[in-house]
């Protein structure tokens, strides 16, 4: 918080602001723990939390493996953020040393600082041994069969037909196939606009999810150099 410039008394920012940084902080982690809950569950199976031998996951189920410091960095996360919502009240203090205002900084600050720490350390046990599911993920992509590289298949099209064209060809396709629930593969084989232009092995290509990341490698790359860089500084 370092020394004030003017009199503490009738400022409230610096207190605010600090909360503020720790909220933000907070909301991020409370993001992340609820979609490892969510990828946790069963019907999805894409993230498990790092599971010791011998570690007990129900009382009652024996076999269950549940997310349990994932859920408890939401439930504090959750409880944190109306610690912040009064804090945003202080900056109403009357006149000058409200004491009615400024003493509930006493309660809110520690527990502020309190409740972080807990999310941030079952994150950081979390996060170091996270078990991703990599052939559960591809798994659930093909949920659909297909159908999620639609976009990729509308752009390989566009090149002849433009691009509006190409999305209602795509578009007819796609309803037929879902309709008739047969993969998207299919549907695009058998419609000769498409396959005059991508054969089986341009389209088994063109579906491979692996390939169709965009520069998402390269900005996580670019991001993490600058988080190395910093700690260097630092």
């Amino acid at each position: 918080l370092c020394v004030p410039d003017i009199s503490w008394q009738p400022a409230r920012d610096r207190f605010i602001e600090l909360g503020f940084v720790l909220g933000n902080i907070n909301a991020t982690f409370n993001k992340i723990a609820h979609q490892i809950l969510i990828l946790a569950h069963n019907e999805i199976d894409e993230l498990a939390e790092p599971f010791g031998k011998g570690q007990v996951g129900s009382s009652t189920m024996p076999h269950k493996r549940n997310p349990a410091l994932s859920e408890n960095a939401v439930t504090v996360s959750n409880t944190f953020k109306s610690n912040l919502a009064i804090l945003s009240d202080i900056e109403r203090h009357e006149h000058e040393r409200d004491g009615q205002v400024w003493k509930m900084e006493w309660k809110l600050l520690p527990e502020m600082f309190l409740m972080l720490s807990v999310v941030l350390e079952n994150m950081a046990f979390v996060l170091a041994d996270l078990d991703v599911k990599k052939e559960q993920m591809k798994k659930n992509l093909n949920t659909l069969k297909g159908f999620v590289l639609a976009e990729r298949i509308m752009f390989a099209l566009s090149d002849t037909y433009g691009k509006q064209h190409a999305h209602e060809i795509v578009y007819e396709n796609a309803m037929r196939g879902m309709e008739k629930n047969l993969s998207f593969k299919e549907v695009l084989l058998e419609d000769e606009r498409v396959s005059k232009i991508l054969d089986e092995k341009a389209l088994d290509e063109l579906m491979d999810a692996s390939t169709y990341v965009g520069y998402a490698p390269k900005l996580v790359d670019e991001f993490l150099e600058k988080i190395s860089s910093a700690k260097i500084l630092n």
